[in-house]
């Protein structure tokens, strides 16, 4: 094995049947492979191998030996004051150190390759040999590249597969890091942040399209006549604060962003509010049956407000009747009484107020449900009688027991509730009137009725209590009919046993003919 830097080559190696002379860094494998250990730079360079046989002459086979260590992750380090301007300008530096052989330099913007131009790579030889690397990014910056991020990436070769030639290229990114733009300012704004509620928190806040933001800014209200009058309390450096905000604080307003005193700004602010509606009838409206009834709602607001009527009432929770702001019942029964809430709500959906009315029906009572029914008896019964009408009817049961009553004044409505231990079938009646008429019910309470319920169960119960007297009967039937087939064929039999026996003995007591053959 030879080696040669110069045109002269110098033997490393020499391997026979009979010697081996390897150096103390290198060794040789069985199948004539050369191995260097603890390989430096001084071992860079071509190797030959030579293979001598007698009598066939001397081959040679070249090959060379490289280095190859990857660079370290790059470090980026953006410029702190970056200012918007017409011409380049540096914008950061890339390092990274430990590679060989040397790593290029790529960087990017938001993802894209910026040109080989704008980038200045310096290589330095370290002590061991290895490459470092400082890259310097120069770019023209403008607004647009405010908050965008760069990073740098480096590209670099590598031993191939199974560490061999030809090499293989890698990269390696550093982290992104996004920069911050400087510029000044030409035009300043006046908003309110959300909306400008009564009764909350509202925000004015002022900017400009410069960076940064002025520290602080002041504010203004413009008056009727012009005149500004300076806001101090409230303000937080760029915004104002209005605590508790009123209707009253709609208005013209202004700011100037601190030193910059030529940009200004205004706005006008529209306070937000809705009061409670106003009905064109008191708390509570008593109709006539068979009336009609008009009720209108108006609410005060700073918009346009949308309405809706909603009831309490029987067999009602919270049911829309309306969507419009006036109310209207035609032909008034005893289903309309109830509690009617009118509601009004802007188009901000926490600006929203309601009140509420109650709509009373006069009129006679009318009992519910069926004037007469059929009630089966029990023990500790409770009959319930409920009563429509107003003024408040008076109820009287024509029977004794525990009575409980219910007023729905909203609704016109009576529950009367009887409670009874009764012995036997009895008819009890519910008593109801007032100053406009009078109504009655009738309960009868017996121990079967024309509830089809109970019919069925009845029925169902006579069908299986028949069902299993049918199949008994049947099975006594079938077990007498067993039996006496049982006693008839025994006792056949015991009369043909004694006929063949009386055969028998008839036969030996006959006289026997004894006949000769001639």
């Amino acid at each position: 094995m030879m080696r040669t830097d110069t045109p002269e080559w110098k033997r490393l190696v020499y391997v026979s049947k009979l010697t081996k002379d390897i150096g103390k860094r290198m060794d040789v494998s069985e199948d004539f492979t050369l191995h260097i250990f603890n390989m430096s730079f001084s071992d860079v360079g071509s190797y030959l191998c030579q293979l001598s046989v007698v009598d066939h002459g001397t081959i040679h086979a070249p090959s060379k030996a490289h280095i190859f260590s990857a660079p370290t992750t790059p470090e980026i380090v953006i410029e702190s004051k970056l200012s918007a301007s017409e011409t380049t300008q540096k914008v950061g530096v890339c390092t990274s150190k430990d590679a060989y052989p040397k790593a290029f330099v790529k960087w990017h913007q938001n993802g894209k390759a910026l040109p080989e131009q704008q980038v200045q790579n310096v290589w330095t030889r370290q002590k061991n040999q290895l490459w470092s690397l400082e890259s310097v990014l120069t770019h023209q910056i403008t607004r647009k590249d405010d908050n965008t991020r760069f990073h740098c990436q480096l590209v670099y070769n590598m031993s191939g597969a199974n560490f061999g030639w030809p090499p293989k290229e890698h990269n390696i990114n550093s982290t992104s890091v996004n920069i911050v733009v400087h510029y000044p300012a030409t035009e300043a704004m006046l908003h309110v942040q959300g909306h400008a509620l009564e009764g909350h928190v509202v925000t004015l806040e002022c900017s400009t399209d410069g960076n940064p933001q002025p520290l602080y800014s002041e504010f203004y209200r413009i008056l009727d006549d012009g005149s500004r009058l300076h806001l101090a309390n409230g303000r937080e450096g760029n915004r104002l604060l209005l605590y508790n905000a009123s209707r009253d604080d709609s208005g013209e307003y202004a700011c100037s962003a601190a030193g910059l005193s030529n940009l200004q700004a205004t706005t006008d602010l529209h306070v937000h509010y809705i009061d409670k509606p106003i009905l064109s009838h008191r708390e509570e409206i008593p109709a006539k049956l068979g009336t009609s009834l008009v009720v209108h709602c108006n609410a005060k607001s700073s918009t346009t407000p949308k309405y809706a009527w909603k009831k309490e009432g029987i067999g009602m929770a919270g049911q829309v009747v309306s969507l419009e702001s006036t109310l209207h019942i035609k032909n008034a029964s005893y289903k309309d009484s109830g509690n009617y809430t009118c509601e009004s709500v802007l188009d901000i959906p926490e600006l929203r107020t309601s009140t509420s009315v109650v709509i009373i029906i006069e009129g006679p009572p009318v009992v519910q449900g069926n004037r007469e029914s059929c009630t089966v008896w029990k023990a500790d019964l409770v009959l319930q009688c409920h009563v429509l009408g107003f003024p408040k009817p008076h109820i009287v049961w024509d029977h004794k027991g525990a009575v409980e009553e219910h007023w729905l004044k909203s609704q016109s409505l009576m529950k009367s509730n009887l409670s009874i231990n009764s012995a036997g079938p009895l008819n009890i009646t519910c008593n109801a009137s007032n100053a406009l008429g009078m109504d009655s019910r009738t309960f009868y309470l017996q121990m079967k009725c024309q509830n089809y319920e109970v019919l069925i169960i009845a029925m169902a119960v006579a069908f299986l209590f028949i069902l299993l007297l049918t199949i008994l009967i049947t099975i006594v039937i079938y077990k007498n009919k067993r039996n006496n087939m049982k006693a008839s064929s025994t006792s056949s039999l015991r009369r043909q046993s004694g006929k063949e026996t009386r055969e028998e003995d008839q036969a030996l007591n006959r006289p026997r003919v004894q006949t000769t053959s001639t």
